[in-house]
């Protein structure tokens, strides 16, 4: 069985952040994504997760939980 791709995004709530969330999401990929507002998706395939990317330690957190849930980033 073929593992879905995955991407990590960066501030995918507008603009050309959103086209590519949605795009990669027409593909058929796992998308990740780390912003600063909570939107609201209902795709089975995006993971959101909350942070300021200038708050590093925040940040740090952040990044081990996403290793932990998504082992193949």
């Amino acid at each position: 069985m073929l593992q879905k791709k995955t991407i990590l995004l960066t501030g995918s709530t507008g603009g050309l952040g959103n086209y590519l969330a949605n795009y990669f999401l027409s593909k058929d990929y796992k998308v990740i994504s780390i912003d600063r507002k909570k939107i609201n998706r209902n795709e089975s395939n995006f993971y959101q997760y909350i942070c300021d990317l200038r708050h590093n330690k925040k940040l740090e957190k952040v990044l081990q939980q996403i290793s932990k849930k998504h082992s193949k980033l």
